[in-house]
C-alpha cells in the first residue's frame, strides 16, 4: 500500500509503535521500536519468544503510534481536550528471511534512534536477530 506523506510523517517522527496480535486466541498488545522502510513498518525482536509465537501463527497484525500529545484546559475539566496525532493501521507481519533486506532494516532502526546508519552488522549478528516487515493493509491517520 502506497503511504501518503502525512502519515509517514507520524510515523517517522513516532518512537514507539503499539502492535496488536492475537494470540491464542486473544489479544495482545506489546510496545516496539520500528521504522518506515519502503512504505512498510519494521520492528526487530529476539527469534523466538511470545511476540513472534504469535506472529508466526496469526500474520494478521494492528498498530497504533502517536505524537504531539497537549492537554487543552477548559474552564473546568469536563471541557478539556487533548490535541495529538496518530496513525491506527493493519497489516500483515511477515520474519524477513533476506539477508539484504533484513540488514537495510536494520540500519534504517538504527538511522531512527542512533541518528546515523551503520555501516553493516558481522554475519553472526544478523543471524541473531529477527526483522519482522509489517506491508500495510490499512491506514488511518487522525489530528485531533
Amino acid at each position: 500500500m502506497k503511504m501518503y506523506k502525512a502519515a509517514r510523517h507520524v510515523l517517522e517522527r513516532a518512537l514507539v509503535c503499539r502492535l496488536g496480535l492475537v494470540c491464542d486466541g486473544r489479544p495482545y498488545v506489546v510496545p516496539v521500536c520500528f521504522c518506515v522502510h519502503e512504505d512498510a513498518l519494521y520492528f526487530h525482536s529476539r527469534t523466538h519468544g511470545k511476540k513472534m509465537d504469535c506472529i508466526d501463527a496469526q500474520p494478521q497484525v494492528c498498530f497504533e503510534v502517536d505524537i504531539d500529545h497537549e492537554l487543552r484546559k477548559g474552564r473546568d475539566p469536563c471541557t478539556w481536550s487533548m490535541k495529538f496525532k496518530s496513525i491506527v493501521g493493519e497489516g500483515r507481519a511477515t520474519r524477513c528471511d533476506d539477508a539484504s533486506e533484513k540488514e537495510n532494516a536494520l540500519k534504517a532502526l538504527v538511522g531512527k534512534y542512533g541518528g546515523r546508519e551503520p555501516h553493516g552488522f558481522a554475519p553472526e549478528a544478523l543471524d541473531s536477530v529477527a526483522v519482522v516487515r509489517i506491508d500495510i493493509d490499512d491506514i488511518r491517520l487522525r489530528i485531533n
